[in-house]
Parts: C-alpha cells; sequence; structure tokens
C-alpha cells in the first residue's frame, strides 16, 4: 500500500448491484457451504471504482495530529478499511474525539459553491459513539481551522446538520458561532442515504431513512467570502465519542461534477 502525496483528479463513481444465486445439491454439506458463501458475496458483479478519491485515516498513528493519506483505490483488507466481495466498502475508526477514517476528494478539486458538484450515497452505521460521529462534510482549503458543514448522527440517535457561521479560521472552536438542524431519527444498523448537491453559491442537503426525508438549502455566512472557492466533500466515520470505533459500510457511494 502507497502513501499518495501526488495530485489526481477527481471522477468518482462507486456502483453497486448484485443478485443472489444458490445452487440446489444433493450433498447437504455442500449445500449449506453455497448458502453461506452466497450470504458474503450476495452483491457479485459490483463495480467499485474510487478512482483518485482519498482516504484518510489516524488508525495508523494513533494519533489525531497524525493523519495518514492513501489512495482510495489501493487500500483494501485493512481494519479501517475494507471492500467485501459483496461490493460493499466498510470504513472503521478507532475510538476517542477527533479520530477518523474518511472518504475526501483531493487536493485541486476545491470548487466554489457556485460550481455543480453532488455527492449521493447510501450506509449503514454501527457502534454509535455516546457523543456522536460526523458522517459527511463540507470542508474547506483556504486555510480554516473548521468546516463549514458537518451532518453528524447525535448521542439522541437523530441525525444533524451544524454550521460554523463566524469566525472559521479561529484556532478555538468556541470563538465561533454555529447554528444546528434535526434532521430524521436513526436507528443503528438501518439504511441511511446523503445527498449533497452544490449550485448557485448554495449547497442543499437531502437525508432519507426509515421512510422518512428531510432536505435544507444553507447559504455560507460572510465569514466565508475569503474562502469561497476552496470547498471540498468528505465522508466516513470522525468521531466525538470514546467508548467505541464507529463503522460505517456503504453499499453505494458516487460524485458527479
Amino acid at each position: 500500500m502507497k502513501n499518495y502525496s501526488l495530485n489526481y483528479k477527481l471522477h468518482l463513481s462507486v456502483l453497486i448491484s448484485g443478485f443472489l444465486f444458490l445452487g440446489c445439491t444433493e450433498d447437504s454439506t455442500q449445500e449449506n457451504n453455497q448458502l453461506e458463501n452466497s450470504q458474503t458475496s450476495s452483491l457479485t458483479e459490483s463495480l467499485i471504482d474510487f478512482d483518485n478519491l482519498l482516504v484518510e485515516t489516524t488508525w495508523d498513528t494513533e494519533d489525531i495530529k497524525d493523519k495518514v493519506v492513501y489512495l482510495a483505490n489501493e487500500v483494501d483488507g485493512e481494519k479501517w478499511m475494507d471492500v467485501y466481495n459483496s461490493g460493499l466498502v466498510r470504513l472503521k475508526c478507532l475510538e476517542g474525539k477527533s479520530h477518523r477514517t474518511e472518504l475526501k476528494e483531493d487536493k485541486g478539486d476545491e470548487n466554489s459553491l457556485s460550481f455543480f458538484k453532488e455527492m449521493n450515497y447510501t450506509a449503514t452505521l454501527t457502534s454509535i459513539p455516546e457523543e456522536g460521529v460526523t458522517i459527511a462534510q463540507i470542508h474547506n482549503r483556504g486555510g480554516v481551522e473548521r468546516p463549514w458543514i458537518r451532518i453528524f448522527v447525535d448521542d439522541d440517535n437523530f441525525i444533524k446538520i451544524k454550521t460554523t457561521n463566524t469566525c472559521p479560521t479561529c484556532e478555538d472552536s468556541d470563538d465561533s458561532d454555529y447554528s444546528e438542524y434535526e434532521g430524521p431519527l436513526y436507528t443503528s444498523g438501518s439504511d441511511f442515504s446523503v445527498a449533497i448537491k452544490t449550485e448557485k453559491g448554495k449547497a442543499k442537503i437531502t437525508i432519507t431513512t426509515d421512510g422518512e426525508t428531510y432536505s435544507n438549502t444553507l447559504t455560507p455566512e460572510e465569514d466565508w467570502a475569503d474562502f469561497s472557492d476552496d470547498f471540498y466533500l468528505k465522508a466516513g466515520v470522525y468521531t466525538e465519542g470514546y467508548d467505541k470505533q464507529p463503522q460505517l459500510k456503504f453499499s453505494s457511494f458516487s460524485i458527479s461534477h
């Protein structure tokens, strides 16, 4: 596995599709083996193409200030990222505030919110920490200290959106003002979908789970004006708690421009 340092152009499309096939046999032992194998690879013919998307993790260093970055399409079979035979993609991070394992756009792929970009994924989340876990972000590479938008599962199990409104460059997060929006209630282990679409200077976020859909369109406050061309997308697990190692399993993922 190669540590990543060069810039690449992102073209990501993760498509998951498949079928379940169980053959008949006169040998009951063979039939049981076939059943077991079908359960672990029920989504055959899956296509996973991370292209040059990056994955960033603190798993290797165990230090939140020492993140390691790899090309996502070169990672498999790790405790913190695994591509299953079924086509599912699992991300996991260490317990402890600010540990993370996240897919993210490469340097050079930052854009203004006026630029059309859309991220869609469907996943399941388990081992939710007592203080919650971030599952998607609109971050910024203009020299800020925190993301503009965080989508997270809170400790009350509601999926929420948090925006940084003021002073994104302040080292102390308490010096910034924030807004929080409550989306649908989430049940651990169930499917949820996140869609983030940017265009016309705004970001539309749609969250769906357990038959409930929440949508909100947001615009950055004036404090973000100096960083308007530097937004990029992230998704994965970024923990706020100390008691569990959150785990996210993607069944579909795409970013389109």
